[in-house]
């Protein structure tokens, strides 16, 4: 957001014409005020008001530094920052980065600063775990910046990027993370780790590390990344620790693999074969379909579906006899913009006309009420008070709505009144809760809760034993019912429709099933054994037909079973046993160990001696010799205090540093020396930044200065500036039958600002101000040198023109954008994007105004296709020499040259469609392509002065309207898109030669 902003502003004082940009909001709904608790080895940054956060976060954090210390076997000498958000919308807004966040974004490591921020979601167990995936990015940071400059080369491959963190953190233990790798075992997708990105590189990361464990050893994970870091080629750094090749490992990995879990596929059953298949993700091109829930009837059932790249809200025919429709868009309005991922649901209410759910939006959770036929919302419920609002459930009389909210750091499970509007906590301490569902009687809540005691798990954190299980409450006793306690973890309990039994999803070793249990009897039975997971069951009204979402094959589908609850065979488990709510998480988990964590004053040394670059030859014993010393006297030095020492906490004071700098330097003869630079600087949250861009030449008047300060702090963004910018034209003349030149030379210098303020998500409104000077100064040759300020008086007397003119501007500018679009990988190809542009300089000269619109809209199909539409246009009205252009990379593409004008339309139109796949090439030298896309366009507009003059067409060909086609592929390489186009300008009777265009930048 930071360099998004500081750029516009740098665009709109450098030309003094309309600029705008799109792009999403990130709203600071609320003023937040922070803390620094300083431990051994972080500043804890924590919202002020809750002090016993930020120290629970000392504990994790420190338990989780000496946790990783032990394997890396190298202390971290320089301090690390960790922002900490109690909730999920807060960290969506930070300022820290630029980058728009979601909901399935944990947690984030910057690595300029080596920053970790991580939010509070209500589960602490889960919040230990990303804190130690992040702070593992960060350590490895922190062991690049300790060593030599003769050792800093990272050439971690990102699985091993990605995967040594879920390693640290969760190590192979998470059921829900290993679905994913069984899933691509049992499908024959696994690949080749090297070419293995996004999402699955952390889970089949994790699981490689997992296999160097427990074939190997321990420390050979820590030999490998060593190895890895300083070798250039993995197949190096492999055989430098195993003695084999990266292939030869990976295969005797994926043999691991086969024998753990293939003697336990045949033990489960495939979801499509014994279920009935009610949506199915490879076909619709979706990859999530989830959360289904029964009408009161029993005939259809809601849920949730990405297969539109938004998640939207889409009802279904339990008998196929309609076909599955869309009945409300999400993640695309105000109201809209997101929902929480899996932990969400829909609850119908009894009439059956209208259901219930959780949005996220800007300014907080609320609930909708929604009227199934329209889609249209009939109520909204907004609790200011909670930071986040997860599943629901409407009560049967449909009077109440329960729910798992979360606020003052906890997730509780409360009930709201509809008709006396009060909002009662059931459950009222830091354990997480969630999950909750009526009974049909109205009598008891069933829910979930994070409280008990895995006593065999994995525990390398501090609430690495907690696990889930199924509890109930009974609303007319006020009593507390467990009804499992097992190791694994048990969720999404719902009660059958006689209310005398629980349905619940139970964790076994590898998948994820629904079992049954009988309230009186204490007996126990399994409902399903598949392979993948099942999630969000829900059983119809007479208990015929059990619906929910299972995972398999790359994907989340809606699933079917009928008569769920016969023929089931019942063990003996128990009843449930009453049980009390004790809210002792601090002592329980001795969260007072803390108070040993303080600050300490340091005196690391150096593990490897510094050389100068001149240096030829080193002393490779003493190298080494001095680098095991220090080494040992570090670890020392470092070793975990027992000692109290009470870190101490501070307010949060702005201080700024570099964020980003770039320069270069030319010089040439004639043009003297040149250099530019740019830097910009932030605060640490960064919600200050300035931004500097110089352009200096050996004649400081000549130079270019720009400097800009922004406050995203607010939910206003707000900057200021000042500029000066300096130019320089020669013009050839013969005007006395000779050889003559003018020079003009221009400068402006002003000052200017910016306000956006954001409606939500999607819109807001831009307000710029320029105020500023700009000189024209006249220079004539005299043959030899160039006369200041003078000019032949015929010549200036014929041209109307003056040694020197001053013009003072006021320019103010109002720009309304909305953008909900959502990119592949090298364009936008869903949603749409607005904008509109109003701006009019005041000036002692001449006044101008300008306005401008650009309306573009992309429509998703087929999976992997889509239409892309543009529309733009304005006009610009008054005495100015401002004038719109219209050429390859601004208008039609094809045209042969650039057309100017003050009037201006065009019209695009795209079809964007997958190209080649995957491209592998062995010579003459190995190269790897995969996701080329490509792009057939038609484009067409017009650029003119006068209205009269325009003349589009003559005598049946193109004449002002100018009209191209072309295609061309793209290929998205990390930092920009590479594209190369050919087109073909047409005015309906011939085509000309072929144009040919290669850019960097991404699809309108």
């Amino acid at each position: 957001m930071k360099k998004f902003v500081l750029t516009t502003l740098m665009i709109l004082v450098s030309f003094q014409l309309f600029a705008y940009n799109f792009g999403k909001n990130k709203i600071q709904n609320s003023k937040m005020e922070w803390k620094k608790i300083e431990s051994l080895h972080f500043d804890i940054y924590y919202p002020s008001q809750n002090k016993e956060f930020g120290k629970l976060a000392v504990l994790m954090a420190e338990e989780a530094y000496y946790h990783l210390k032990k394997d890396f076997q190298r202390p971290i000498m320089n301090r690390i920052p960790i922002i900490l958000y109690k909730s999920h919308d807060d960290f969506e807004a930070t300022n820290v980065i630029g980058a728009l966040l979601g909901e399935g974004v944990g947690g984030f490591t910057e690595t300029a600063h080596n920053k970790v921020a991580v939010p509070f979601d209500g589960n602490y167990k889960k919040m230990e775990e990303v804190l130690t995936h992040e702070l593992t990015h960060a350590y490895v940071n922190g062991i690049n910046n300790n060593r030599s400059r003769l050792l800093t080369m990272n050439n971690l491959p990102f699985w091993f990027q990605e995967g040594l963190p879920e390693f640290e953190a969760i190590h192979g233990e998470s059921v829900y993370n290993n679905m994913f790798v069984i899933d691509l075992l049992l499908n024959d997708r696994i690949g080749n780790l090297g070419m293995i990105g996004g999402y699955y590189a952390y889970r089949l990361g994790e699981s490689f590390l997992v296999f160097v464990e427990e074939e190997y050893d321990r420390n050979k994970v820590m030999e490998l990344f060593y190895a890895i870091r300083f070798n250039r080629n993995t197949d190096t750094a492999f055989k430098k620790v195993f003695g084999k090749d990266f292939e030869q490992i990976q295969l005797r990995w994926k043999n691991f693999l086969k024998r753990k879990y293939y003697p336990q596929f045949a033990e489960y059953d495939i979801p499509h074969e014994v279920f009935s298949r009610l949506t199915d993700h490879s076909k619709d091109g979706s990859s999530l379909n989830y959360a289904p829930r029964f009408s009161p009837d029993g005939n259809s059932y809601i849920y949730f579906s990405n297969r539109n790249l938004k998640t939207d809200i889409w009802e279904g025919s339990i008998l196929g006899l309609k076909k599955n429709k869309k009945i409300l868009s999400g993640e695309s309005t105000g109201d809209y913009e997101e929902f929480h991922y899996l932990q969400n649901n829909l609850a119908w209410f009894p009439d059956g006309n209208k259901f219930a759910f959780v949005s996220k939006t800007s300014f907080a959770d609320k609930i909708y009420i929604v009227d199934n036929e329209t889609g249209k919302a009939s109520q909204k419920l907004e609790f200011s008070e909670f930071d986040a609002i997860f599943e629901i459930d409407v009560s049967n009389d449909g009077d109440k709505i329960v729910f798992a909210g979360q606020k003052n750091l906890k997730s509780d499970i409360y009930i709201y009144d509809l008709i006396t509007e009060e909002i009662t906590a059931i459950t009222d301490d830091q354990y997480f809760d969630n999950q909750p569902h009526w009974s049909p009687d109205d009598s008891k809540i069933t829910f979930t809760s994070e409280r008990t005691f895995n006593e065999d798990a994995y525990a390398e954190q501090i609430f690495s034993k907690l696990s889930s299980d199924v509890f109930y409450y009974d609303l007319i006793e006020d009593k507390f019912f467990r009804v499992t306690q097992d190791p694994q973890k048990n969720s999404f309990p719902i009660w059958d429709k006689t209310g005398e039994n629980i349905i619940f999803v139970s964790e076994s070793e590898t998948t994820s099933n629904c079992d049954v249990i009988e309230i009186a009897s204490g007996l126990r039975a399994k409902i399903t054994n598949v392979h993948g997971g099942i999630f969000a069951p829900d059983i119809s009204i007479d208990n015929s037909e059990l619906v929910f979402s299972a995972f398999f094959n790359g994907g989340w589908d809606i699933y079917s079973l009928s008569n769920p609850l016969d023929n089931l065979v019942y063990t003996e488990y128990s009843k449930p046993v009453e049980f009390t709510f004790v809210d002792n998480f601090y002592e329980r988990f001795r969260l007072d160990r803390y108070h040993v964590f303080g600050k300490q004053d340091k005196k690391f040394k150096k593990e490897l001696p510094e050389y100068s670059h001149k240096v030829t030859k080193i002393d490779i014993g003493n190298f080494t010799q001095v680098d095991s010393l220090n080494k040992a006297y570090n670890l020392d030095l470092d070793k975990k205090p027992t000692e109290p020492n009470e870190p101490l906490s501070s307010a949060y004071k702005p201080k700024f540093a570099l964020d980003y700098l770039w320069g270069g330097a030319a010089y040439s003869p004639s043009g003297g020396t040149y250099a530019q630079l740019q830097f910009g600087l932030s605060d640490l949250m960064g919600n200050h930044a300035i931004g500097v861009q110089l352009g200096i030449t050996g004649d400081l008047s000549a130079s270019d200065v720009v400097l800009t300060y922004m406050n995203l702090k607010k939910r206003i963004d707000h900057g200021y500036g000042g500029f000066y910018l300096s130019d320089e034209w020669v013009y050839w003349t013969n005007f006395y039958n000779r050889d003559d030149f003018m020079r003009e030379r221009e400068y402006n210098f002003g000052i200017y600002s910016i306000l956006r303020y954001p409606f939500n998500k999607f819109w807001r409104l831009d307000f710029e101000n320029i105020i500023s000077s700009k000189i024209i100064k006249r220079d004539w040759w005299d043959g030899n040198d160039w006369i200041a300020e003078y000019l032949r008086p015929e010549f200036a007397e014929y041209y109307g023109l003056e040694t020197e003119e001053t013009e003072y501007i006021y320019s103010p500018q109002l720009t309304l954008i909305h953008d909900n679009a959502i990119y592949g990988s090298v364009g936008p190809v869903s949603g749409s994007r607005k904008a509109l542009l109003i701006n009019h300089s005041f000036s002692t000269e001449e006044d101008y105004t300008i306005v401008y619109t650009d309306l573009r809209k992309y429509l998703f199909f087929a999976k992997r296709y889509a239409f892309a539409f543009r529309f733009s246009g304005g006009t610009i009205q008054g005495d100015t020499n401002q004038k719109f252009s219209m050429d390859y990379y601004n208008g039609v593409r094809g045209l042969t040259e650039d057309y100017i004008g003050r009037n201006k339309f065009m019209v695009s139109a795209e079809l964007r469609y997958p190209f080649i796949d995957n491209l592998q090439m062995s010579f003459p030298f190995p190269m790897y392509l995969y996701q080329i896309r490509g792009s057939a366009f038609i484009d067409t507009g017009s650029i003119w002065d006068e209205n009269e003059e325009l003349k589009l067409t003559d005598n049946d060909r193109l004449k002002d309207l100018k009209l191209s086609v072309g295609f061309g592929p793209r290929l998205n390489l990390g930092y920009f898109v590479l594209k190369f186009d050919v087109a073909w300008n047409t005015d309906l009777e011939t085509f000309s030669k072929p144009a040919y265009y290669i850019s960097l930048t991404p699809d309108f």
